[in-house]
């Protein structure tokens, strides 16, 4: 025991011995060769030759997805720009489309037909909304459609949004009015209507059914259409166009009472649109 207690200072002194002796390298100032040469050393590890190789092609596959993002970025910039820009200039066109005021007609002359045409003649013919105006009386053909809306007179109706096939729909049918399509896009925008009432577009389809009716020179399924817009969907967007174009059909039809009302309403509920300055001096013009 004794002589193990005796050992130990001396195994620490050569210990210190053997650890001095193993720095004087490192404690010592390096000279510049020695320093490149100890650099060599470690830039020639495999491992870290590998890490930098790595590290080199992902800082490549980094910059190379950069470079696609950045295309990708300027790509859906050009096309926002091109869609809001196509966007705006349907919009105006349509814009104007909807409140080109309609030509005020001359009062037609009624014709008596033949004796034998009479009874014929007394039946109204059925179309897209009921009732057929007859040439030979503007006055008849507007009471009986007014008494048609009074016996078949649609409930306001509560609208969701559409679905990716209403919208479908509905794009081929504005589709055939952009293109001039009248009777197409009639038969489309009625259809549209009738199969999804409760669609948030109906009310749009209704208006555009309204505009095609009137371009084929019908009259009075015209003005069904923009009255059901009003009727049915009153807190739609094209609640006062149609009202402001169902005044323009009374007073193409000489019935300037029933115009002035129209445009009157318009005023009253919705003060604000912009069709409500139209309708505002379309009343003044009338009176």
């Amino acid at each position: 025991m004794m002589m193990d207690y005796l050992k130990l200072p001396i195994l620490i002194l050569l210990g210190s011995a053997i650890g001095l002796a193993s720095f004087p390298v490192l404690s010592q100032p390096q000279s510049l060769e020695e320093r490149v040469a100890r650099l060599e050393r470690i830039t020639d590890n495999p491992v870290l030759i590998q890490l930098s190789r790595k590290l080199g092609l992902q800082q490549s596959e980094i910059q190379s997805l950069q470079d696609k993002v950045d295309r990708l970025e300027h790509t859906i910039l050009k096309l926002k720009k091109q869609s809001k820009s196509r966007y705006k200039e349907m919009d105006d066109r349509f814009t104007k489309i909807e409140h080109t005021p309609l030509p005020v007609l001359a009062p037609v002359k009624a014709v008596e037909p033949p004796a034998e045409k009479v009874v014929k003649a007394s039946k109204p013919e059925k179309g897209v909304n009921g009732i057929k105006s007859s040439a030979s009386s503007k006055v008849a053909a507007v009471e009986t459609h007014k008494k048609v809306v009074v016996k078949n007179k649609p409930k306001a109706i509560s609208v969701r949004a559409a679905t990716s096939k209403e919208q479908v729909e509905y794009k081929v049918a504005f589709d055939l009015i952009r293109k001039k399509n009248y009777k197409a896009a009639l038969k489309a925008f009625v259809v549209f209507k009738t199969h999804h009432p409760k669609s948030v577009l109906s009310s749009n389809a209704s208006y555009w059914a309204g505009e095609s009716a009137w371009k084929l020179g019908k009259k009075l399924p015209s003005l069904a259409h923009f009255e059901d817009v009003v009727v049915s969907y009153p807190k739609s967007m094209k609640a006062p166009d149609s009202l402001l174009r169902a005044g323009d059909v009374y007073r193409s039809l000489d019935q300037l009472k029933l115009a002035k009302s129209s445009y009157q309403k318009l005023l009253n509920i919705y003060p604000k649109a912009k069709a409500a300055k139209k309708a505002a001096s379309r009343l003044k013009a009338l009176k």
